[in-house]
């Protein structure tokens, strides 16, 4: 899988730099902002850093076992007790 995404990437990068060099001659500045473009893209998928989103959902009835899960939980409940969804709370105001 990591050789697919390091070919992926190399192509990615590849493709940009052609389309920057085309767009390059006809405007400096589209061009260094589309190598800029395409370089946000091929990196993170190069290096690998890119998060998967399913890591991050929290399941509601299991108890967290990190403090995003935490942190997540408490966002939840604030924003549940601003908007009077949980009665007897105080609003913190």
């Amino acid at each position: 899988m990591s050789l697919i995404k390091k070919t992926l990437s190399a192509l990615v990068t590849v493709a940009g730099l052609y389309a920057a060099f085309m767009i390059y001659q006809q405007s400096q500045l589209a061009g260094v902002l589309f190598v800029i473009l395409s370089l946000t893209i091929a990196v993170p998928l190069a290096v690998g850093t890119a998060r998967n989103a399913a890591r991050v959902q929290t399941n509601i009835g299991e108890e967290p076992n990190s403090k995003l899960d935490v942190g997540l939980r408490q966002a939840r409940a604030t924003v549940l007790r601003e908007d009077g969804e949980v009665r007897g709370a105080p609003s913190g105001r």
